[in-house]
């Protein structure tokens, strides 16, 4: 992805500079500066997305609700994106699942995507559901008291690539790139959500070198509200849900064998009234 950065003023400020510097010059050297302008000028207004801010905030819980954000993208890519043989809803959750099937995580899809285009703020914002083993798995711990859940998070190391039907580039995310620090280095902290539940949540800002054409970014991998014991290893985050007291007894091996001894005992109740009923008729 190619960002463009007016160190030092605005667009039409570093134009005037330029086209004073040309006028300064020889004549050659005038029509060769021009056109140097000229075409870089049409690049950047082609090619690059001028972004200024890319946010990933992904929720888990069976599976992983993803939203990504992309803001200060500039009209000429913005008018591209919005051709939907190009860019729709599907485009960028098809792309994160084909890679990561590249890799040998076969047991991952994505479902209930959403695309919402902003062409007068020069934003676009991706939803999506991330789910299967290979993204988040869980299994009941061994007293049967809690849901253990083990969440993968590699699918995030991808090179988000939207080009046209000629092979040119659009829009590039190169979230391996903002993104490729483990999970275990992120900042954990809280996030209350706005029903004032306290949230587990792991952060990580890239904001680039300074003087580079780096873009903004942010990720957000936010935990349920009733997750304990929160354990992560590289790019792999653990964690147990406690299950609700009528959830544990129903679970609980004992149940089985408390309805076992009622369904004898209610048999032998049965049988007992049965003899009694013949011995009455008997007399």
């Amino acid at each position: 992805m190619t960002t463009v950065l007016f160190v030092g003023g605005s667009p039409s400020f570093n134009l005037a500079v330029e086209m004073r510097n040309v006028v300064d010059s020889g004549w050659c050297v005038r029509v060769s500066a021009l056109l140097t302008l000229i075409l870089t000028v049409a690049s950047y207004a082609l090619f690059s997305a001028d972004l200024a801010l890319v946010s990933v905030v992904s929720e888990v819980d069976q599976g992983i609700h993803i939203t990504l954000s992309v803001a200060g993208i500039n009209s000429t890519v913005m008018e591209r994106l919005m051709q939907t043989e190009i860019f729709n809803s599907s485009t960028i959750p098809r792309f994160i699942v084909d890679r990561y099937k590249e890799r040998g995580y076969t047991n991952i899809l994505f479902y209930g995507e959403d695309l919402k285009m902003n062409p007068a703020g020069k934003s676009i914002e991706v939803s999506f559901y991330l789910a299967g083993s290979d993204v988040v798995s869980f299994e009941l711990d061994r007293n049967m008291s809690s849901v253990v859940y083990t969440v993968r998070t590699g699918w995030r190391r991808v090179n988000l690539e939207i080009r046209d039907r000629n092979g040119s580039e659009i829009l590039t995310l190169n979230l391996a790139k903002y993104f490729g620090r483990f999970i275990e280095e992120w900042n954990q902290t809280e996030y209350m959500d706005p029903e004032g539940y306290a949230h587990k949540l792991f952060t990580y800002e890239y904001h680039g070198s300074p003087g580079s054409l780096e873009t903004y970014t942010v990720f957000h991998i936010i935990l349920p509200k009733d997750a304990t014991d929160v354990r992560v290893i590289g790019d792999i985050i653990t964690f147990r849900i406690p299950l609700p007291v009528e959830d544990v007894f129903l679970s609980s091996p004992f149940i089985i064998l408390i309805a076992v001894v009622f369904i004898n005992l209610f048999a032998l109740v049965g049988r007992w009234e049965m003899r009694r009923e013949k011995e009455k008729g008997s007399e």
